[in-house]
Order: structure tokens, then C-alpha cells, then sequence
């Protein structure tokens, strides 16, 4: 069982309406990339996890595999992935501060910016411990396999490192009393995919005109350059035709689409800081059961 989601979602921008000015547009990415930095000098200076609160509990319980430690590095990379798409769409020009973006470029940065988030937010999201401690595990049982599948073939050009083991995590399953039933490669721990963990969190996504999994989707077929993205939200401009699709790479991104799903994926990193610091407060004594 997950939480309840408190307050009230931020208003958000309407997708490719065409009464949306681009000045509004400019102006909402321009916010959303400021508040993004807030929550990174706020991530830079928070003192961590407090004594006695439900995520030092979790962290006890996890060990090495700490998840506060893992939930701010993934929330990090998210605002890291922020600032660089200012350095790349936010310009000084005689006028002022101005937006002019690359067609796809924006997406990908998006993209990875609400895979991290709400990868984040997933592992966080239950009201278990024992569901917060299982996502841990899972996650880094997802982790250890690609390592153990990569490191055979980095071993072609550099040199050999040992395959890493399951056990420290098959220790702190059993203490949690997890059960062990397909452990470490049946489905049960199999790595869950960005679309079915944006799909599970939709729950913490208010009177959203735009679902966080739909963002996502639309994120990837810009940064693929899928022309099922541009011919749906008419992304080039003039036609849609071959011609016109191949020519127009170099053609600037319709602001209110971007701004759009920026401002989903900055909703997405606001939720999951907010329960970030609502689980890294609250002591674990105090916390419902």
C-alpha cells in the first residue's frame, strides 16, 4: 500500500494548446528550471537522514545498500540533468533571458530527468517498511545483475573484475523477512522498467492534465526522433511530409509542448523531494504501522 497524497497539485499547462502564448511557455520553463535549482542547494545542504527518523530505520535494516543515500543521488542526477538543460536552452539575448531550444535535445535530458525521479520516488513510495525494503533490494539486485552481464565484456579491453555475489542481499531479505521464493532472478525481483514504475506512482499525480507516464512517452519519441511525436503535437514546422520531417531537424521545439512536460517531470521531482523530507524527518516511532 502506498501513500496518500497530500495538498493540492500545481496548476498545470495545457499540452499544445494554441492559446498558450510563448511567452507564458518561456516563462513556466524558466520557473520550473529555477525551483529545480532551489531543490539542488537544498539537496547540497541537507544534513541527512535524522537520528531516530523511518529512513535511518531503513537504512539499519539495509545496511550497505543504504536508500537515502540511493534516493539522493537519484534525485542529484535529476537536478544535475536540470541545469543542463538550461546551459542548453536558456540564452541572455539584448532583451533579456530568452529560450530557444534544438528540436530533440531538450527530450532526452527530460527523459532521464523523470527516469531518475521517479525511480527515486518509487523506492519511497510504500507506507511498508517491508515494501520500501523489498523496492531497495530489488533495485539493487536489478544493479548487481547488469554489472556481473557488463563486466564480461568490459573484460575484452580492460582488465577482469570479479562477478559481485547476492548474498549480503539474500542476508538482509531473510532479516527482513522477505520471502526468498525466486530470489535473485525470477520476476518477483526482476528489475521493474521506467514505464510500470511511472505507471505505479500516478497515485501521487493530482488533477494532472498530463500523466507522468504519458510525458515520459512523449519525451522518448522526441529524443528518438519518432514521427508519430512530431505528426501528433505538429512539432515541425509547415508539413508533416517526408520531405519536410527530414529538412526541418534543425527547426526549433514548440515551446508549449516542451514547457508541458518539463513542468510534469519538475511535479514529479517536487513529489518526490517532498517525501524525501517527509520520511527523513518523521520518527520512525510516529509513523503509522
Amino acid at each position: 500500500m502506498s501513500y496518500n497524497r497530500g495538498g493540492h497539485a500545481s496548476e498545470g499547462l495545457l499540452l499544445a494548446d494554441e492559446k498558450n502564448s510563448t511567452a507564458d511557455s518561456r516563462d513556466l520553463l524558466l520557473t520550473r528550471l529555477g525551483h529545480d535549482e532551489e531543490i539542488a542547494g537544498t539537496l547540497r545542504t541537507f544534513r541527512g537522514v535524522q537520528p531516530g527518523s523511518v529512513l535511518e530505520e531503513d537504512d539499519r535494516i539495509l545496511n550497505g545498500y543504504a536508500s537515502s543515500r540511493l534516493v539522493v543521488d537519484l534525485l542529484t542526477t535529476a537536478t544535475h540533468l536540470s541545469s543542463n538543460l538550461q546551459a542548453l536552452i536558456v540564452v541572455d539575448t539584448e532583451d533579456g533571458t530568452d529560450v530557444s531550444a534544438p528540436l530533440h535535445g531538450p527530450y532526452a535530458l527530460i527523459r532521464a530527468h523523470m527516469e531518475s525521479t521517479s525511480q527515486a520516488l518509487w523506492l519511497m513510495a510504500p507506507q511498508s517498511r517491508r515494501a520500501r525494503i523489498k523496492r531497495c533490494i530489488q533495485h539493487w539486485c536489478a544493479e548487481t545483475k547488469l554489472f556481473n552481464g557488463f563486466q564480461h565484456e568490459w573484460s575484452k579491453s580492460f582488465c577482469p573484475r570479479e562477478s559481485i555475489g547476492y548474498e549480503d542481499l539474500r542476508v538482509i531479505a531473510l532479516g527482513a523477512d522477505l520471502s526468498l521464493e525466486g530470489f535473485p532472478d525470477k520476476k518477483r525481483w526482476a528489475p521493474v522498467g521506467s514505464g510500470e514504475i511511472l505507471k505505479s506512482i500516478e497515485f501521487a499525480h493530482e488533477e494532472a492534465t498530463l500523466t507522468w507516464f504519458n510525458s515520459w512517452q512523449l519525451c522518448s519519441g522526441f529524443a528518438h526522433s519518432k514521427q508519430w511525436a512530431s505528426k501528433i503535437f505538429n512539432e515541425h514546422e509547415g508539413t508533416t511530409d517526408g520531405v519536410t520531417t527530414t529538412s526541418s531537424l534543425a527547426s526549433k521545439t514548440s515551446l508549449p509542448v516542451l514547457a508541458s512536460v518539463m513542468h510534469e517531470a519538475g511535479l514529479l521531482l517536487d513529489e518526490a523531494s517532498r517525501r524525501y523530507g517527509q520520511l527523513a524527518t518523521t520518527p520512525d516511532s510516529a509513523w503509522p504501522r
